[in-house]
């Protein structure tokens, strides 16, 4: 009985009814096809990774770690110290203070994942302009196309995310990794890796602002 009614209706109402499957078809395959466009885009944007054929970016030579957010780098034979944007490190090399908290794991690290006289690229942002009132090179460091050295020291909680004066590329990832970590605890979050809590890195000295060159 079920079977004949429905099959009475199908017939009588068939091109509303499947009408009506197309559009929620439509809809919902819409819908999916916007959501995977959008997290690729984010994904692009947001420092997962560096399109090397695209020519933005500069390859340099590790010289020396001078901390967790400053490196000395060749460049086509001519030495630049650059000063990572987004993040910023507990202090290790202000004559003016002691070694801040986490400074020294900070600054190691940076030396693990950026090994002397390997080949990292340099990107930079124009938000950011091109150098810092010390003349140093403003850039994204990646160690390969898909690693961020910035993310990396956020992420594993070595770095705070910085943001300087005006918003930059990859700022939203930067924060959102920062989130994270602190609510993993990671590194210099962690409860016992600091006698007291960790400081924002509003309240450090901002590397920018130092009246020393380091």
């Amino acid at each position: 009985m079920f079977e004949k009614v429905f099959k009475k209706k199908l017939t009588s109402r068939g091109p509303a009814f499947l009408g009506l499957i197309v559009l929620l078809l439509a809809f919902f395959g819409f819908n999916a096809v916007f959501d995977w466009a959008e997290e690729s885009a984010e994904g692009e944007n947001f420092g997962t990774f560096l399109d090397i054929d695209a020519g933005e970016f500069s390859s340099a030579k590790v010289i020396r770690v001078i901390d967790g957010d400053t490196v000395e780098v060749l460049v086509d034979s001519e030495t630049h110290k650059i000063r990572i944007i987004g993040i910023d490190t507990p202090e290790t090399v202000d004559p003016r203070k002691p070694v801040e908290c986490f400074g020294l794991e900070a600054y190691e690290k940076a030396k693990e994942l950026l090994k002397k006289d390997s080949i990292v690229y340099l990107e930079p942002d124009p938000s950011q302009g091109d150098k810092d009132r010390y003349s140093r090179l403003l850039r994204y460091i990646w160690i390969d196309e898909h690693s961020d050295f910035g993310r990396i020291m956020i992420e594993e909680g070595y770095a705070y995310e910085y943001t300087y004066n005006l918003p930059y590329k990859y700022q939203s990832i930067y924060k959102k990794a920062q989130k994270e970590s602190e609510e993993e605890k990671r590194g210099l979050w962690a409860d016992d890796a600091c006698v007291s809590s960790p400081t924002p890195s509003t309240k450090l000295i901002p590397a920018f602002d130092l009246v020393y060159i380091r």
